[in-house]
């Protein structure tokens, strides 16, 4: 056990590898005759050179455990990997609530070995947070229990910040401290889910020393091919500062009427520029 606690913190190297998420393809993915997940590693791999990939919950019509053994399979069939499930709960939830979320959660988790990823992207929780605080024990607590069964699993969690309470950065980092498990717990940093005062902040940029995996998201571009609401370069160098060692996820977020495959190719190219300006 001390080995594996040794070798997670120690997964990658700056520069950092680049991945793809399943939710930079969400329009394709809901198109009658679209993309769907066993696709996904070939179309991602004959489309753009990569083989890292974030699969996300939300595109499995089926969560059995058959079904992850067919996506291993396909993944494998091409030579990718996935270097993160995305799973969705909710740890603001109270009660029989929570502990079916937990439950939940926590069979996803013992299934996400049969891929073979390294992180399992949760979220906080989505409920606006009327007392903080006792939002903050829930989530916490929650986490806790889960980082037990991550843990038997050699699967570390990545918390998400997003949500009404995980927007804050303060949650983030009094959830992310309070849990102290940083063996098995650390941080998705998603460069856009913070409040319009939050983006691109120091106190936003402060929860680069949590983590574990990055959503580097883009929602637009200007003509130079820079974000038009991310300050990329900013948020690279401060995880080169913070010692990152994970991959960056390229997450694109726009709307309908966008070609998702040129606006992934753009975020890529963003990344590897602001990667060699860092240095």
């Amino acid at each position: 056990m001390h080995f594996l606690r040794w070798r997670l913190k120690k997964i990658g190297r700056w520069p950092p590898e680049i991945a793809v998420s399943s939710w930079s393809f969400r329009h394709e993915f809901k198109r009658e005759r679209g993309l769907d997940i066993l696709g996904f590693p070939r179309f991602v791999k004959e489309r753009l050179g990569i083989t890292n990939l974030e699969l996300l919950i939300n595109n499995f019509p089926s969560e059995d455990e058959s079904f992850f053994q067919e996506v291993r399979r396909s993944l494998d069939a091409v030579g990718a990997k996935a270097v993160c499930l995305a799973i969705n709960n909710d740890f603001t939830l109270v009660g029989e609530e929570l502990e079916r979320e937990i439950l939940h959660a926590s069979a996803l988790v013992r299934k996400a070995a049969i891929l073979g990823v390294p992180l399992v992207r949760v979220n906080p929780g989505f409920r606006e947070p009327g007392q903080p605080a006792e939002t903050a024990r829930g989530v916490t607590s929650a986490l806790r229990q889960l980082a037990e069964v991550a843990s038997q699993h050699g699967v570390r969690l990545a918390v998400e910040n997003q949500g009404f309470f995980g927007m804050r950065p303060e949650n983030m980092l009094q959830v992310l401290d309070a849990v102290a498990r940083p063996a098995w717990v650390g941080a998705c940093v998603d460069f856009g889910n913070f409040f319009p005062e939050d983006r691109n902040s120091t106190r936003a940029m402060r929860l680069c020393a949590w983590a574990t995996h990055v959503h580097a998201k883009s929602y637009a571009f200007d003509a130079e091919g820079n974000e038009t609401s991310i300050r990329y370069l900013d948020w690279i160098a401060a995880l080169k500062r913070a010692g990152y060692r994970g991959y960056l996820s390229v997450e694109y977020e726009g709307p309908l009427d966008t070609d998702e495959m040129e606006c992934v190719g753009k975020t890529i190219r963003l990344i590897k520029h602001c990667l060699q300006q860092v240095g």
